[in-house]
Formats: C-alpha cells, sequence, structure tokens
C-alpha cells in the first residue's frame, strides 16, 4: 500500500475516526476542539517514530498530552511484537513507555503503527556525559537495576507465541557462533574466523540455567533518564529470550564508548566496570564469570564487525546518499570515530581470545625469546624417549610440545580449566596427556616420574614449599627437576612495586640461596642453574625488525656476561633427587 504522508491533518484524522468508533480510551468522548501541534520525526531510527502532542477541551478546561507516533512499514509482526511485549513490561511494572493504541490497518499512514505515551527525560548517553563521576555511576547502578528488573520478569506465564524458547541449556550460546548469516560471508572474508573459532570452542562451555526476556538492542540512546533518576526503556523490536548476560555484555561494551574514543581506555572503562560490578552484586542468582566473559565477547564480536561494516560504507560514501550532503565536510571525524572504535573492539577481543603463549611470543621478538628459553629448559632436562615427563602450569603447551616432539611422554597439568582446553586445542600434531590438576596437590602416586618442569608456575602457588615437597614425592630418585624462580634481583621486582599488574601477576619472588637450601631439605640437589631474560618480554614483542632484535640479542648476551644475577628475570634450576640409602 502506499505510504500516506504524516502531518498534523493525517493524525487528527485518525483521531476522530478512533474516537467516534470508541477506540481510544485516553481521549474522552466530550474531548472538543482537538488539535495536532508539535510534530516532529525522530532521525536516524529504522522505523518512522514521531512525537507530538494532542490539545483539546473538556468542559471548558485545556489539556495536553505527549504521545509517540511508531510505524512498522517493513513488518506487521513487529508491531505486534512490540505492542504485546509494552503491555506485558507494563504489567509486571518494569519502567516502559504505556502504550495505547495498535493499528494494523495501513489505510491511515501507509503502514501498522503503535501510539504510546511520551517519556519526558534525557537520553541515556547524554545525561552520563552530562554529569560527574560520582552521579555517572549512581545512574549506571540504576540502569543495572533496572536491566535486572527486565531478566526477572516472569514471562512465561503470558505464553507469547512470537517469543522461541531455546530448546536446552546450551542451544543459546550455540546461536551466537551462527549469528553471521546476517551478513554472509562476510565474517570469513574479513578475518574474523578466529574469533568465530573461538565461540565455537566455548560454546558449549557455558550453559544457560536461567532464560530470561532479553533486549539485545542496548544504545544508549533508547533509554531515558527522568528527573527522579528513573530509566525507562524504550525499542522492543529485537526482544527475545536468551541469556541475559547477553544484554550485560551489550550494555558493558556501549557504556566503555559513552564518553568518546579517547576516553574508552580512561572513563569509559572506569564506568564499564562500575556497572558490571553493580549487575553482578545486585543480581539474585549466581553469575559464572567465564559464562560472562563468552558473552563479553559474543556482543564485542557484534559491534566490531557492525563498526568495520560502517567503516566501509563510509570509504564508499554510503552515508551521503542516505543522509546527504551535509555531512559529507565532517567525512573524517565520522571515518576516524567508527574505526577507533573498532581498533578499540579488536584490541580487546584478542586480549580475550589469545593464550598466554600469544600474549607473551606473538612477535618474531618473542618467538626469539621463547627460543632461546626452551633451549635452555631442553638443555638443562636431556629427556629421552623413554621418559615420563611432568609439566606442572601446562599453560598453552608451549614446553610439552617440544619435549613431546623428542619421543618423551608428557603428563601435563594445570589448575585453570581455561589452560587446560587451550592446551588440548594446541597439541596437534605431538600428543601428550592434559590434566585438571593443582601443582600444590599432586594427583600422582609417589616416585612416577622420571623428569618435573615446572617454568614461569611456581611464582602463582599460594604454599610454595607445599608445591616443592609435592614435586619431590612424585618425582623418581636420580630424576631431573628443571624449576624457575623469580629472582629477587630482577626486573619484575621492581615493577611490582609500579605496576598494579605487574604486581598480581609476580605473587612471589625469591632469594637465591634461600631457594637452593629450601630445594636442598626437599631432598633436591642443585646439580646447573642459569640467569633468565634480561630485557622484559614487552621489548621484545615491541619489534620485528632485524636489525633492532640483532640489538636486544646483543644487550642480552652482554648484560648476560656484565651482570649475571642483576636484571635477570628468574633464576632456572636443574635438580637431582638424591637417592635415599637403606641400611
Amino acid at each position: 500500500m502506499r505510504r500516506q504522508k504524516v502531518n498534523n491533518e493525517s493524525i487528527k484524522e485518525y483521531f476522530m475516526y478512533a474516537k467516534d468508533k470508541y477506540l481510544l480510551n485516553f481521549v474522552p468522548p466530550e474531548a472538543k476542539n482537538i488539535k495536532i501541534c508539535n510534530l516532529s520525526k525522530k532521525r536516524f531510527t529504522v522505523n518512522d517514530v514521531f512525537s507530538f502532542s494532542l490539545l483539546f477541551d473538556v468542559g471548558g478546561e485545556k489539556h495536553k498530552r505527549d504521545y509517540v507516533l511508531k510505524l512498522f512499514p517493513q513488518n506487521e509482526k513487529n508491531c505486534e511484537k512490540e505492542y504485546m511485549i509494552l503491555k506485558l513490561l507494563n504489567l509486571e511494572r518494569v519502567l516502559v513507555p504505556q502504550v495505547l493504541v495498535r493499528e494494523i490497518d495501513c489505510k491511515f499512514f501507509g503502514a501498522p503503527f503503535i501510539i504510546m505515551e511520551k517519556v519526558d527525560g534525557v537520553p541515556f548517553k547524554k545525561y552520563l556525559n552530562s554529569v560527574d563521576e560520582n552521579g555517572a555511576r549512581r545512574v549506571i547502578e540504576r540502569f543495572a537495576c533496572a536491566l535486572l528488573k527486565l531478566h526477572e520478569v516472569k514471562w512465561k506465564k503470558y505464553e507469547l507465541k512470537f517469543l522461541e524458547i531455546p530448546e536446552d541449556d546450551y542451544a543459546y550460546a550455540e546461536k551466537q557462533v551462527f549469528w553471521e548469516q546476517e551478513l554472509p560471508d562476510y565474517v570469513n572474508k574479513k578475518g574474523f574466523k578466529w574469533a568465530t573459532d573461538w565461540l565455537k570452542f566455548n560454546a558449549r562451555k557455558n550453559p544457560c540455567h536461567r532464560y530470561s526476556l532479553v533486549r539485545r538492542d542496548m544504545n544508549l540512546n533508547n533509554f531515558i533518564v527522568t528527573k527522579d533518576i528513573d530509566i525507562f526503556m524504550l525499542d522492543w523490536e529485537w526482544v527475545d529470550v536468551g541469556d541475559p548476560l547477553i544484554d550485560v555484555g551489550y550494555a558493558y561494551h556501549n557504556i566503555k564508548h559513552a564518553f568518546g574514543v579517547r576516553n574508552i581506555n580512561k572513563k569509559g572503562i572506569r564506568m564499564a566496570s562500575h556497572f558490571l560490578k553493580a549487575y553482578t552484586e545486585k543480581a539474585t542468582h549466581k553469575i559464572n564469570p567465564a559464562t560472562l566473559k563468552y558473552y563479553l565477547f559474543s556482543t564485542g564480536l557484534r559491534e566490531a564487525i557492525y563498526l568495520r561494516y560502517l567503516k566501509e560504507q563510509i570509504e564508499n560514501l554510503s552515508f551521503v546518499k542516505r543522509f546527504g550532503l551535509i555531512y559529507l565536510p565532517i567525512y573524517p571525524y565520522i571515518w576516524w570515530h567508527y574505526k577507533s572504535r573498532y581498533k578499540h573492539l579488536e584490541k580487546y577481543l584478542r586480549s580475550v581470545a589469545t593464550g598466554y603463549e600469544d600474549e607473551m611470543f606473538r612477535t618474531t621478538g618473542g618467538k626469539i625469546l621463547s627460543k632461546m628459553e626452551l633451549e635452555k629448559i631442553l638443555r638443562f632436562l636431556k629427556a629421552e624417549s623413554t621418559d615420563l615427563i611432568l609439566d606442572i602450569g601446562v599453560g598453552s603447551g608451549r614446553v610439552s610440545r617440544e619435549i613431546s616432539k623428542i619421543g618423551a611422554y608428557v603428563v601435563a597439568v594445570d589448575v585453570n580449566r581455561e589452560a587446560v582446553l587451550s592446551a588440548k586445542m594446541r597439541q596437534h600434531p605431538v600428543k601428550y596427556e592434559v590434566i585438571l590438576a593443582d601443582g600444590q596437590f599432586l594427583p600422582f602416586k609417589s616416585g612416577c616420574f622420571d623428569g618435573i618442569i615446572c617454568i614461569r608456575t611456581l611464582k602463582y602457588f599460594s604454599n610454595y614449599h607445599l608445591g616443592i615437597s609435592e614435586m619431590s614425592r612424585v618425582l623418581k630418585p636420580n630424576g631431573r627437576l628443571i624449576v624457575d624462580f623469580s629472582s629477587i634481583l630482577g626486573y619484575e621486582s621492581l615493577l611490582r612495586y609500579v605496576t598494579p599488574v605487574v604486581s598480581a601477576r609476580g605473587a612471589h619472588i625469591f632469594n637465591f640461596y634461600k631457594i637452593r637450601n629450601l630445594l636442598t631439605y626437599h631432598g633436591l640437589i642443585t646439580e646447573k642453574y642459569t640467569w633468565l631474560q634480561k630485557i622484559p618480554h614487552n621489548f621484545w614483542n615491541l619489534f620485528d625488525n632485524k636489525i633492532m632484535l640483532r640489538l636486544l640479542l646483543i644487550c642480552e648476551e652482554v648484560l648476560g656476561k656484565l651482570t649475571p644475577e642483576i636484571f635477570s628475570r628468574s633464576i632456572l634450576f636443574r635438580c637431582v633427587k638424591k637417592v635415599q640409602l637403606t641400611v
């Protein structure tokens, strides 16, 4: 049907028609002098949205009411869906506009439409930027409470047919993997396969035991903050049944980007983190951190792909066709804005998807550093093809893979479930056994391993005395223990007092003589030791240039000769378990 123009007269005609048919319960039958004024169209929306004021007289008194008219030219089902959801949420006392009319007859404006009350207030994003940090924290807490109230709605009792209930606890997480169908072939062509692979690998590990109503559309402009700091939610076309953490993920990224590109890693990340804290603390049910991470990644990936798509549309000047030549002068800024937001999101996604090995040794310099370290470890271990080797703190399996190539059989343990799964993924083409276990409580019988490797791990043990004792217990007589200790004279002991992140990572630092005496106490005789890594890995990861890498190698060699003990990251020990003689 042909679209009708929306103006004061056409809206008034509908009101007169509906009033005569007794279809409107918000305009009294005795109302006279009905007028429409202040008509305006909201820009940059998928559907046509208009706000207007209704004036009428009742008993000589003038009345004014503000409403919103929303057309659904693409889909009549969406009109029905939003109307029913708003009715449901009104009954459940969730803060949404009161919906008054649903009209499926297209003769009035050429499309189905709804009319609802207009909420006076400020868009959430604008409000965040208009208050100080304490004010932003307060409204973010109210926002978290509003989301929690939505997620606690008892939606099942309304039996709405358009709400698709996932088949099982894993169905919604798995659904996140196949959303790339929205942009056919775009994901793989643009180099996002590493991200979708991460989603596929983790989907079955994140079941949802409590499905809720979810918005999915967490554009902060669709939330209105009133004078009383109540938060009303608009636009419900994307409503679905799913894991509530998907809303949390979208909200996190939108809040993080709400303060401008330059503040994403400053005020943005502080406010987004405060939102996560407020939501998890106020939630009545336990939130699995791994599942939260999964949906933060999933929603971040969606946002990243959408931003990249927009950037490409801008580069093709497609936005000029859509919005007009008026935006051409600010073309460079728009392009930079979307590109910068995309870069921030991509960096975040890679930090989640890449493991310890990729983070530490991702560049050419990092690979050189890893190779030097592995050569010293293997030279100390001297493993044979018949040996049974235990790798404590396997991480991504970097050391285990090298030992397995020799032919030795490796059993690897780690207390972190994600690390165990990452090591299993990286096994091909070599094989080794990976077990979820704590290095302080090893699940093995005494004296069963020919050798033990513990690299970049012991400093994380809460009780490293117990860890050394357990290593000695499971090691065969004359078996070899290769272990490194963070040096008290190394750069980690200096940086831990400068940067909180480094401080958290370097939980323990060790005195050379005390640690050697501790090893001896547990029956481990030190045969050899060497000092590892003078230059921090961050410097190695900065460069891919051959000349700069050569200079780093020279500096590493010179520092190793001039100051073997000072500035080294750690000390690598080769110990042998002494044989206890029986009389």
